[in-house]
């Protein structure tokens, strides 16, 4: 991942900032060894290289962490889940945004957790934005901050994350099942209020429950569901609706409709028409 145009990059980097220090792992050690005589060879006294050995256990390898400053990412293979493990321990990380998905992968973690200031386009500019954090501790701790509320970041919001997931293979589906070709399709994009209610496990409800269940067998139904619900319509207009269910209802009881079918109202915070997130709407 190290190429020689990268760590010709860190040079300038580190005789722009000459308080700085390069700090990588010593793996593999052939690469160690060629990196300590390209520094030599720049004019980088050998104590800014710090090289260290790779920690079996990774909760002591996140601990070492909190020693770093900034971190400088790879360019033509960024860091993946090295990326993921420095912003959550809440480092300022700068990269370069590629155009092959190795080399994209860290801009769009960093853009999943709301730090598009260190994404930069060009390699001069990655250099500018390194320095000026280097010189910059107040900056550097305005960046940590905002990482740390972990909990408001869409990189590590899970349920949102799977909510997302689940629109795509249910949109996938819907196709296939239509006999319709694959297509390039944007997941629309969930705003962090949608939530999945956890299922019932209080074994006193379970009876209830499942005596729902029998009027829905489609259904994941509980007191509270989050179903994803996919219908086309055999209209004209071939619209396709996608929503969070909230709440499943049998109607099986309702007066005047007695030896009727129980009837099912499904009542969304949200429906996907034509592409468009649309508002309240119940079927």
């Amino acid at each position: 991942r190290i190429s020689p145009r990268l760590l010709d990059t860190w040079i300038v980097i580190l005789k722009r900032v000459p308080h700085a220090k390069l700090w990588l792992l010593k793996h593999p050690a052939s690469a160690a060894i060629r990196i300590q005589h390209r520094l030599q060879e720049a004019d980088i006294d050998s104590s800014r290289l710090l090289l260290n050995e790779v920690i079996p256990d990774k909760g002591d390898h996140l601990k070492r962490m909190v020693a770093i400053d900034i971190a400088l990412d790879t360019l033509e293979y960024n860091g993946h889940t090295t990326t993921s493990d420095t912003i959550w321990m809440n480092i300022p990380l700068v990269t370069v945004e590629g155009t092959s998905w190795p080399a994209r992968v860290s801009a769009s973690l960093l853009r999943a957790a709301n730090a598009r200031k260190t994404i930069a386009l060009t390699l001069e500019t990655y250099v500018e934005i390194a320095v000026r954090l280097a010189n910059d501790p107040v900056e550097r701790e305005e960046i940590r901050n905002g990482l740390w509320q972990r909990s408001k970041l869409p990189l590590f919001d899970s349920p949102r994350w799977i909510a997302h997931f689940e629109v795509g293979l249910r949109h996938i589906h819907g196709r296939h099942r239509a006999g319709q070709l694959p297509e390039s399709w944007s997941i629309p994009r969930l705003s962090p209020q949608f939530r999945p209610n956890p299922a019932v496990t209080d074994p006193e409800q379970q009876p209830a429950r499942a005596k729902r269940q029998k009027t829905a067998p489609n259904l994941a139904v509980a007191d509270r569901v989050w179903v994803w619900f996919h219908h086309t319509t055999t209209s004209a207009t071939g619209r396709a609706y996608n929503g969070t269910i909230r709440e499943v209802r049998s109607t099986s009881a309702t007066p005047g409709r007695s030896g009727t079918p129980p009837w099912i109202f499904i009542e969304f915070d949200a429906v996907l028409i034509d592409g468009r997130w649309e508002g309240r709407q119940k079927l």
